[in-house]
């Protein structure tokens, strides 16, 4: 629970709650699209999960699976998007391996991407760790 209101803080933050003045635009669904096809493909590389920070524009990505060492074996972003606030909500159907190398079933993922003051990347649903 903790973790999940420390995200939440930190999403409000990215988003700029406290700036006073007009929200920017609504997030280009290409822009948001490009980031998570990063963020994705790092992970199905076999990045260190983290190294996405490194890259410039860093992209910020809450990926649990990742970082408790689960290995992308393939994914597929559905085509439509949908819309969060003026973030972009996109679904990835993920196929994980564990660290036994034993393949689990494909999943839907949906992420909420904003891209306006930096990338972030967060789960949709909580509820599928």
């Amino acid at each position: 629970m903790t973790k999940i209101l420390g995200l939440s803080l930190s999403l409000g933050f990215v988003l700029g709650c406290g700036r006073g003045g007009s929200l920017p635009p609504q997030v280009d669904p290409n822009q948001a699209r490009e980031a998570l096809t990063a963020a994705l493909e790092a992970w199905k590389s076999g990045q260190a999960w983290g190294s996405l920070q490194e890259r410039s524009p860093p992209i910020h990505f809450s990926e649990t699976k990742w970082e408790k060492g689960f290995r992308l074996v393939q994914y597929k972003i559905a085509p439509k998007e949908d819309w969060d606030g003026r973030m972009v909500k996109l679904t990835a159907e993920i196929t994980l391996q564990d660290r036994n190398g034993g393949d689990l079933e494909p999943r839907e993922i949906a992420y909420t991407i904003d891209i306006h003051t930096r990338i972030a990347i967060v789960r949709s649903d909580w509820s599928m760790d």
